[in-house]
């Protein structure tokens, strides 16, 4: 089934793939509103989440893209 489940388990995931990609400059982000939006990441309570008032769809979106990208190339190297 096409679709990616943003869960508990899989939420911690994405986002350590993310700043592992963002940390190596493996990602290039072009887009000003992501940018800001990781900005106003943080962490809260022990869990990464966007400041109060502020979204973090794009951030979310971006981190599954890269988990994707790595997940793919993975899979892809081993057939």
């Amino acid at each position: 089934m096409p679709g990616f489940v943003t869960s508990v388990k899989t939420r911690p995931l994405i986002i350590a793939k993310l700043e592992e990609m963002i940390r190596n400059d493996a990602v290039k982000i072009n887009s000003n509103r992501t940018l800001r939006e990781l900005e106003r990441f943080i962490w809260h309570n022990g869990k990464p989440e966007a400041q109060k008032g502020y979204n973090d769809d794009l951030v979310l979106s971006l981190a599954i893209a890269c988990w994707i990208r790595e997940t793919t190339l993975i899979t892809s190297q081993r057939m």
